[in-house]
């Protein structure tokens, strides 16, 4: 049964064609190294919206991978595998700017907070783990 209550192997109308659908079923495959595959994308696309990198993509990758990920399909076309690359690229790229930004607003953080202390205020000690701050640093000076 799938989540609307219907047979996972029933075929439904879709205009003039027959759509089977028990080729939407998750599940394992029978190639390991396909499941594997499949483990390695879950979990880039687990960590992505964790991170809130995953709904930076455009709706048309996202939901290529999300099918890819949700069919019983074997990762041996070229061009599917190349496809599904240049997304994990893409969200590779938004994370790591991401990072990079965090990391340099930490350093102006810690920077600005030494000089302000220099100059006699005290208070600016907190700047320097003060996550607004740095997350402002980040996104205003990139």
């Amino acid at each position: 049964m799938n989540s609307l209550g219907r047979p996972a192997s029933a075929d439904r109308s879709c205009g003039s064609q027959r759509v089977d659908l028990s080729l939407a079923r998750v599940g394992p495959s029978d190639n390991t190294s396909d499941l594997g595959v499949k483990r390695f994308f879950w979990n880039q696309m687990t960590r992505a919206k964790r991170a809130g990198t995953w709904f930076r993509l455009c709706r048309r990758e996202r939901a290529m991978y999300g099918l890819a990920l949700r069919l019983d399909v074997k990762f041996q076309s070229y061009d599917l595998l190349k496809a599904l690359v240049s997304v994990l690229k893409n969200l590779r790229d938004s994370c790591e700017g991401g990072y990079a930004a965090i990391m340099k607003g930490m350093r102006l953080a810690r920077s600005f907070s030494e000089a302000a202390v220099s100059w006699g205020n005290e208070r600016a000690r907190g700047w320097r783990d003060d996550r607004a701050y740095i997350r402002f640093l980040a996104v205003t000076l990139k």
